[in-house]
């Protein structure tokens, strides 16, 4: 269904690799995140209880053919490095959210760390990736605080937005990296 809505449309991004047309990089992270999600390729933290995969891996994904686009190619080392990164911030945030008494304090007021603590994972990965500054990563991990804030509180029913957020959580960390360099600033 995902793949029908967000058809290739001339981006610089595949996220099919059965498909030859690319996609805008925010399409692209909305399906990978989607598809890692719902194809449960997620593992879960110890201390986050978040899908980690289903947000660094895409987001790595999308990192690594932006700076192809750029004629930059990513290193084993580099791509190693984002990915740690990732995870290290994923499971930071997520454990901070659902670490209160009772464990999994964040899940019991019916929201998910994968798409609270998300959006700051996938921001830390491309800027990464991309070099930026310390300073451009922290004023996009600030304005992604705002973004994982704002996803909604969701079931795990098959019907459930869950199912999505992964997805959405990606989209607007592609969206967030490209404000912050854009000079957007965070509140602080």
């Amino acid at each position: 269904l995902a793949r029908s809505v967000f058809p290739a449309n001339g981006g610089d991004v595949h996220a099919w690799p059965d498909v030859t047309g690319a996609h805008r990089a925010d399409d692209a992270a909305y399906l990978l995140g989607i598809a890692a999600f719902s194809e449960n390729y997620a593992d879960t933290g110890l201390g986050s209880v978040a899908h980690i995969n289903s947000i660094v891996v895409p987001a790595l994904l999308v990192g690594i053919q932006r700076r192809l686009a750029e004629g930059r190619p990513v290193t084993g080392r580099e791509a190693l490095a984002a990915l740690v990164v990732g995870y290290n911030v994923m499971e930071w945030v997520g454990a901070t959210l659902n670490g209160g008494r009772p464990r999994m304090a964040h899940q019991l007021r019916g929201f998910r760390p994968t798409p609270s603590a998300g959006p700051l994972a996938a921001v830390a990965v491309l800027g990464r990736l991309a070099g930026h500054t310390a300073e451009q990563v922290r004023a996009a991990l600030g304005l992604a605080c705002s973004q994982g804030g704002g996803l909604r509180p969701s079931t795990a029913s098959p019907t459930s937005a869950i199912r999505l957020q992964s997805g959405e959580a990606l989209r607007r960390s592609v969206h967030t990296v490209d404000l912050a360099l854009a000079g957007v600033v965070p509140h602080p």
